[in-house]
């Protein structure tokens, strides 16, 4: 059950374009049952830098999980339209795969990129990339590329080792929303 906090180099493009290196905050995972510590760690950390009670804590967490899907533009437009709204309305917090290739993690990372800026306010966005330890940049094998990590996300990556399917995988990303669901008590 370890936890390593840890700050990866990924591999990022948009949409096929150029990738490109970003550093990216980490919580590494030895096996999915370390899960519960890095929820506490997540929620203890943001508790730390809070100045008021409650701050840090979501009003929302929306998990944008697809497999395989190929969505339209028009679609993806209405989904990331309908994001920012929750983005600039309320604390939120968006559980995705983080994958390129992945048009709800590319959705995500687009209305991150087009409200954060623009906020007035300090927001209480994160975005939760969950995925296997294949996102992480290395020269002996090629990763996977991910979505912009630049603003306000964190990846939670599970060894390979113990996230050897697909279905794995996706059991982590869903046990992932629920256990953010529910704040660790004190």
């Amino acid at each position: 059950m370890s936890l390593l906090p840890d700050t990866v180099p990924v591999v990022v493009s948009a949409d096929g374009s150029t990738a490109g290196i970003q550093l990216c905050p980490a919580l590494i995972l030895g096996s999915p049952q370390a899960l519960p510590g890095a929820a506490k760690h997540i929620y203890s950390r943001l508790a730390a830098a809070a100045s008021e009670v409650d701050q840090g804590v979501p009003d929302l967490i929306i998990s944008l999980i697809s497999h395989g899907n190929s969505l339209s533009t028009k679609y993806m437009s209405s989904v990331e339209k309908g994001l920012k709204s929750f983005l600039t309305g309320c604390g939120t917090w968006i559980i995705s795969s983080g994958e390129v290739n992945d048009p709800l993690s590319r959705v995500a990372s687009g209305a991150l990129r087009n409200v954060l800026p623009q906020l007035e306010r300090q927001a209480e966005v994160l975005h939760v990339l969950v995925n296997s330890d294949d996102v992480i940049a290395s020269d002996s094998t090629s990763s996977k590329n991910v979505v912009d990590t630049s603003l306000n996300t964190l990846l939670l990556v599970c060894r390979k080792e113990a996230t050897e399917s697909a279905e794995d995988i996706a059991k982590l990303r869903a046990a992932t929303a629920v256990k953010l669901a529910h704040p660790p008590p004190g």
